[in-house]
């Protein structure tokens, strides 16, 4: 089901990307740099459910080696869909409140939501609002 949904994702999002080169008559590389890989997408997704995360915390979220989630945050700040900030020792990433498509990324990802099961949209995409009991087990 995961996979259908994703494959339905990115074909509506290169239906978008045709319509508005034509509308606008120029290769949209913002967008393009959005979508070039399902692990952007779910960094994407995660940071605009959370507001604001760090690297570590989605790697640990999905399993993902750090390496490989830092490179993709770092390349979606140099796109200017992310930025970041210092907070002490750790670097929070956000989306760019610049990013022109910031609108329409946030409707985007509204529709997405609708589409992932609950325990999914649990598990990895809502935050924890009080700490896990000393001893809890996972």
């Amino acid at each position: 089901m995961i996979q259908a949904l994703t494959d339905a994702f990115f074909s509506a999002i290169t239906n978008y990307i045709g319509y508005i080169t034509k509308l606008i008559g120029w290769r949209p590389v913002m967008l393009k740099a959005l979508f070039c890989s399902e692990r952007r997408g779910k960094i994407l997704l995660y940071i605009y459910t959370n507001g604001e995360s760090y690297p570590t915390e989605i790697a640990k979220t999905f399993k993902y080696y750090l390496n490989s989630i830092q490179n993709q945050m770092l390349n979606l700040e140099k796109d200017g869909i992310l930025y970041s900030k210092l907070k002490g020792k750790i670097r929070l990433f956000g989306l760019n409140p610049r990013y022109p498509f910031k609108k329409e990324l946030e409707s985007l990802f509204e529709k997405i939501l609708k589409f992932i099961p609950e325990e999914e949209k649990e598990k990895f995409y809502f935050r924890r609002l009080r700490p896990r009991r000393t001893g809890k087990s996972l």
